[in-house]
């Protein structure tokens, strides 16, 4: 005999989900990809069955139909977020997408009409991919300033129609998973990081219960915690207790003790004091800031010609040249820094030059940083706890050297000091700064960005690439079939038309052709070949609002497409030329070497092996072994119809229809 249960009066039975789980890309525009976006679109493969936040369950077309199964299982109350990423069109000043406003009206109101009631959460670990890429993520204050904003604007505009707003869906998952434990993408291990992003969480919290009675809004604010509690693996051991406390402080406590109790532990602080560095992370002028000793890095011939080491130079004439005299003398090393005081009526002034590369030619290692940190950690140790010392991102500049690096030797070798610390992270260019903002760029250059899941993505490319492309052109011909032309250093009338003629035997099988614009040469063979009505495919070995069509090119832009793999800012590098190679080759259903030359033969052999349906233009000369030991088959002019014998390339291309 079944027994039948009823729930307790008052008792709500529901259901929950989020925008990215459940509602697809459809309606988005271009520039509202979220955190979870970019996860997917990182690592497709991780997703069960490759299915993503692209489709996810096609609430946006479907949320009707599931709304009336809701009803029909006795559903109550859904609680579901609003996508930052897709309310919001401009995330500088907080512009409503329209759009996206009248969509989720519609949603709440099917909600209602159905005899469900709505809750909704503000964020289910959506924040904006442009916020992301310009400001960082929720350690940076402006980040968190930015969620008041939009929040406001949905309780603005929803708040007759919602009793209960949750800020934020299990707050520390993100910030522990991904920027603590580095468990998931971008696979971050900072322990400060992750502890801002939960605080900056709590304080928007905070605001935003305040702003929500403040204004008279109906209902309650709160947050949705999933607390773990941790136990001790035994109760007689004080160490398994203590472990099992702090672990309870990063999962949960950090939010309930502000929350709940109006304070954090004190026990918590005293825990991040522990273990955090006593310096600051700081931005800005390195001589805005008040210092009793000042870090210069330097190298070991005395030069000072670029940045921070510069102003030191025009700052301190006599310094710079007592630093030159010492590098003569060879009495500088890594390790082995020049020491100079400088005194007025009030103050003295340290400045200590500390060598991170030998030659300003060279880039910087991490074992003179290493060298460097030890010397200056015995140095500071002697120093009262009131001096302020200014640091600069050693060797990450110039020197080249990874600034996560460096910044966890930083750590490690001075965080048991007293002195307090002000650490410069890497200044920004105008170059870096313009390449922050280069999306905002991307659509008014009519450049198009494809993810690995759009329609003209090319699928040979999902396997071994899987980021963004940018484009500018015609990007239909990513579609056709694809012949990738390899050039030398130097290309003849002769190797021009031998192209020329075997293109001509397949324009009726709707080729694209996939070269390199590597110099001024290549670009001189794309024209001819637009004006012989080709369609190409141009890989540039920089980035794309780096692109400017010359007027060779503009006339024919419903013929081609220019493709970048790089950062759109990103200027020319001369090992890209190699790169942008190697992607040619990958995009090819053919791959044609036309290089007659023997010595560019030879430096361009090494990047054809591995790749099948090889061939190469044989100009009348013996067969060329190199290409022979790739089995390349070879292409030449028929005795009897004076045309280039292309039908083995016909037959593939008919075969990769």
């Amino acid at each position: 005999m079944k027994k039948l249960y009823r729930l307790p009066e008052g008792f709500k039975f529901g259901s929950s989900a989020s925008a990215w789980q459940t509602e697809g890309w459809t309606g988005k525009k271009e520039h509202q990809r979220n955190f979870v976006d970019m996860m997917y679109l990182a690592e497709p493969e991780r997703w069960f069955n490759g299915v993503g936040t692209i489709k996810s369950t096609d609430f946006y077309n479907r949320y009707e139909e599931d709304i009336k199964l809701m009803k029909e299982l006795g559903i109550q109350v859904y609680r579901t977020s609003i996508d930052w990423s897709r309310f919001i069109t401009d995330y500088e000043t907080n512009e409503v997408d329209q759009d996206a406003l009248r969509f989720y009206e519609k949603v709440i109101d099917c909600l209602i009409e159905n005899g469900i009631e709505p809750m909704l959460c503000l964020e289910h670990w959506e924040i904006p991919e442009y916020v992301i890429n310009k400001y960082g993520t929720w350690d940076n204050r402006k980040v968190m300033e930015l969620f008041v904003g939009y929040s406001k604007k949905v309780m603005a505009a929803f708040h007759d129609k919602i009793k209960y707003w949750w800020t934020i869906n299990e707050p520390a998952v993100v910030p522990n998973e991904a920027y603590l434990f580095g468990n998931i993408w971008p696979y971050e291990e900072n322990t400060k990081k992750s502890v801002q992003m939960n605080y900056h969480r709590v304080l928007a919290t905070s605001l935003l219960v305040e702003y929500h009675a403040k204004m008279g809004y109906q209902g309650k604010v709160g947050i949705i915690l999933n607390p773990s509690p941790s136990y001790p693996k035994s109760m007689n051991n004080p160490k398994d207790i203590e472990a099992a406390k702090i672990c309870d402080m990063f999962n949960y406590k950090q939010y309930t003790d502000p929350l709940i109790n109006g304070k954090f532990d004190e026990a918590y602080f005293e825990l991040l004091k522990k273990h955090e560095c006593v310096f600051e992370y700081v931005k800005g002028d390195f001589f805005d800031y008040k210092a009793d000793i000042r870090i210069n890095t330097v190298n070991c011939v005395g030069v000072m010609g670029a940045g921070v080491a510069l102003e030191f130079k025009n700052k301190y004439p006599e310094m710079y040249k007592t630093y030159v005299e010492v590098c003569k003398r060879k009495e500088i090393a890594p390790g082995n820094p020049f020491v100079w005081e400088e005194y007025d009526l009030f103050s003295k002034c340290i400045i200590v030059n500390l060598p991170t590369k030998l030659h300003w030619k060279n880039p910087s290692e991490y074992d003179y940083i290493e060298r460097d940190l030890i010397w200056l950690r015995d140095f500071l140790k002697s120093q009262s706890e009131e001096t302020v010392v200014t640091l600069p991102a050693l060797g990450c500049g110039h020197g080249g050297l990874n600034w996560d690096i460096v910044k966890a030797k930083i750590n490690h070798y001075l965080s048991d000091l007293s002195v307090k610390i002000l650490v410069f992270e890497p200044a920004s260019s105008n170059k870096q700064l313009a390449e922050i903002e280069y999306r905002t760029r991307l659509q008014g250059n009519n450049v198009v960005t494809l993810y690995p899941n759009d329609r003209n993505y090319p699928s040979i490319l999902k396997a071994s690439y899987k980021k963004e492309i940018y484009c500018k052109g015609n990007i239909q011909i990513l579609n056709n079939k694809r012949i990738s032309l390899i050039f030398g250093s130097t290309i003849s009338e002769k190797e021009l038309s031998a192209i020329c003629k075997i293109l001509e035997e397949l324009k009726k099988e709707d080729v694209a052709v996939v070269m390199c614009l590597n110099n001024k040469k290549q670009l001189e063979i794309a024209k001819i070949l637009l004006e012989n009505n080709y369609k190409l495919i141009m890989i540039i070995p920089y980035g794309i609002l780096q692109f400017k069509y010359s007027d060779n090119l503009r006339k024919y832009q419903d013929k081609y497409t220019v493709l970048s793999f790089l950062s759109p800012m990103q200027e020319v590098r001369r090992y890209e030329y190699v790169n942008s190679l190697k992607k040619c080759l990958t995009l090819a259903d053919i791959v044609l070497c036309c290089c007659e030359n023997t010595e560019d033969i030879e430096k361009i052999v090494k990047y054809l092996k591995g790749y099948n349906n090889l061939f190469y233009i044989y100009y009348g000369e013996k067969s060329v072994e190199a290409f022979v030991s790739l089995n390349a088959k070879k292409i030449s002019i028929s005795s009897i119809t004076k045309k280039p014998n292309v039908a083995a390339v016909k037959q593939i291309l008919d075969m990769e229809k």
